[in-house]
């Protein structure tokens, strides 16, 4: 029973503690429970006087303890799950046990030797079962399906992503050059197969017409000036006629047709100072004059390539010649019209060497000619330079292999563009190359299209790498909480024995010298560090919390590097490597006799449910390093 006040003095002179308790009950402590514990710990067997120190008034439960004895009880006293409170017994002078006859009084019991080596009693902390322990399971469970169907879902939306990145139409491509031409003020018209550029002769843009604003259906593939308003203009079409006459300012086109009807050609060259067209038709094979009204005024049947080009210079009509590298020279006159006057061979050193047999375009720039000849085998080209009279000068070095090119004479200057580019390459009459001609506008939509595109990859390269993290981060959850459930469902939800004052007769079991390395190893060791403790019957497991458990036989799970009791686990380390001494290991194998065999699932998550710092560093270190593998494969 709790002490009543004594009234005899004390000859010691110590500082003593009186045991104060107003019936505070610890959270989480069962009120029953903590009623019969009490009752037992004071020796009280009747309800109703248990009752009377719950009532909330303050009651001297002890008087007069040394201060060992007084830290002693307020342990019991948290060890039931009470909280008492000590106060210094200022005036009252203790009561020994030799002064009072008959009357029994707990002393606290003293340390053994292997106390040196054993956990702080006064720290531990039993351990407490969470409530429902089926309940966690079941949730457990429930949290697994969830997280392995998210997986399944993600992975599902994964592929469903990449079937959509590849039906996504691509964003509108960039127009591409396709025929140039320029005027006699230097005036510079450039065609995409949708639009009509319109450029001063410094290069900058003056305006841009569309196909369908000029009425045109087909796309643009040719272009010549017959004035410096109006524009002769070749679509791409194969049925009837391709020639359109078109004004600029007035942006509208008509049928170029005359007393033959439509016309079709597939080269086209404007006749000097008048309005005449001297037109290559390849398919029928002959060389036609059409004045400005598109009447027939001389023709001739002549043999011509399949990709005609006609030029005029110094009163002579000038075509690529079809039976190999040379230029026909014809007279245009209406009287003489498309007699032949010579046959220029162009046979340069290097075009001879890589077998270029024919003339795919040619122009005069100043004083200068200038050819591409091609192996239309092998789809080589070159820019070659001649003089006035047909000397060879030095090839021009184009900056890249290049398909189809086309020469544009552009006053003094050339320019030459492969059919497809978005810019065009300046050149002097002497070779020298000079600056690329940017087209504004095709830049900028080239501009608009990278950042689409960008922009799509960005975003569909982050959905995917965000859906394969989750699918990736869900199952690792979901077996996770598989593990837990399996764990959860073989617990007993049973709490850890109220050791209190028998803590002081636990017989702890000392480190190994495994146990006492320096140094990062020795770090690592001492964060999975326990104890084991031998009390009577009892194995004591004490984690690295400080919190313990006890018992035996099949309330314990081993694992060949683990003991295991419901929450509570400590390292054993191997029968090599053992964590602990093996002079009192007999004794705890008699211990662990019956006891049932933990798995590696029950391991880790013990562990992890125990915020074993050295575990939670290696999940954290996985899931980076999954997060990275991820990352990686997908970059």
């Amino acid at each position: 029973m709790p002490d009543q006040p004594s009234t005899q003095a004390s000859t010691s002179g110590l500082k003593r503690f009186n045991l104060v308790f107003s019936g505070e009950i610890l959270s989480g402590t069962d009120p029953a429970a903590a009623r019969r514990h009490f009752g037992t710990l004071f020796q009280i067997d009747d309800p109703t006087r248990i009752e009377r120190f719950f009532s909330g008034a303050s009651i001297i439960l002890r008087r007069g303890l040394e201060q060992k004895a007084a830290a002693a009880w307020f342990v019991r006293m948290r060890g039931i799950g009470l909280q008492a409170h000590l106060q210094p017994a200022a005036g009252l002078p203790p009561v020994s046990a030799a002064e009072k006859p008959g009357k029994r009084t707990l002393a606290p019991p003293a340390a053994t030797g292997t106390a040196r080596w054993g956990p702080n009693p006064y720290t531990l902390k039993p351990y407490r079962a969470p409530a429902a322990v089926s309940e966690r399971a079941l949730q457990a469970g429930k949290r697994a399906h969830a997280a392995l169907g998210t997986a399944l879902l993600a992975i599902c939306l994964l592929f469903a992503l990449t079937t959509l990145a590849q039906l996504l139409p691509p964003p509108p491509a960039v127009p591409a050059l396709r025929a140039a031409a320029s005027n006699d003020a230097g005036e510079l018209m450039l065609a995409t197969g949708q639009l009509l550029l319109h450029h001063d002769r410094s290069g900058a843009a003056l305006g841009t017409l569309s196909r369908s604003q000029l009425g045109l259906t087909a796309p643009l593939q040719q272009l010549l000036w017959l004035d410096r308003e109006r524009l002769l203009v070749q679509v791409a079409t194969t049925e009837g006629g391709n020639l359109y006459r078109c004004v600029i300012a007035e942006a509208q086109c008509r049928a170029f047709a005359g007393d033959q009807g439509h016309w079709r050609a597939e080269a086209m060259v404007r006749v000097p100072n008048g309005q005449h067209v001297v037109l290559a038709d390849s398919a029928n094979g002959r060389l036609l004059r059409v004045d400005g009204a598109g009447n027939v005024v001389a023709e001739r049947s002549i043999a011509l390539p399949t990709r005609p080009q006609l030029r005029i210079h110094d009163g002579l009509l000038f075509a690529n010649s079809a039976a190999g590298p040379a230029l026909s020279v014809y007279r245009y006159e209406v009287a003489a019209f498309a007699e032949q006057l010579d046959e220029l061979l162009l046979l340069p050193a290097a075009a001879v060497a890589a077998e270029l047999a024919h003339v795919q375009d040619f122009a005069r720039v100043g004083a200068f000619w200038w050819a591409v000849l091609e192996n239309t085998e092998t789809g080589h080209r070159g820019v070659f330079r001649f003089d006035t009279q047909w000397n060879a000068l030095p090839p021009v070095a184009l900056p890249a292999p290049t398909p189809l090119l086309t020469l544009v004479p552009w006053e003094e200057r050339l320019l030459l563009f492969p059919t497809g580019a978005h810019a065009l390459q300046r050149y002097a009459a002497d070779g020298t190359a000079g600056t690329a001609l940017e087209v504004e506008a095709l830049k900028a939509r080239a501009g608009q299209r990278s950042r689409a595109l960008q922009m799509r990859a960005v975003l569909l390269g982050s959905a995917r790498i965000l859906l394969l993290l989750l699918s990736v981060l869900a199952t690792f959850y979901g077996i996770w909480q598989y593990a837990r459930q399996r764990v959860f469902a073989l617990d007993r939800g049973r709490h850890a024995p109220m050791l209190g004052p028998r803590m002081q007769h636990v017989e702890w079991l000392q480190a190994a010298a495994t146990m006492k390395r320096r140094g990062f190893a020795g770090w690592i060791g001492a964060q999975g560090r326990g104890h084991i403790g031998l009390l009577g019957p009892l194995l004591v497991l004490v984690d690295h919390r400080g919190v313990y458990h006890a018992g035996n036989g099949i309330q314990v799970q081993r694992h060949p590097r683990f003991l295991r009791i419901e929450g509570v686990q400590v390292p054993t380390g191997s029968a090599r490597k053992p964590l602990f001494q093996a002079s009192r290991w007999p004794d705890v194998e008699r211990l662990l006799s019956g006891c049932s065999r933990g798995d590696t699932a029950g391991v880790v998550v013990t562990m992890l449910e125990a915020r074993q710092p050295l575990a939670l560093a290696c999940a954290a270190m996985l899931v980076l390093l999954v997060s990275a593998l991820v990352l990686g494969l997908m970059a």
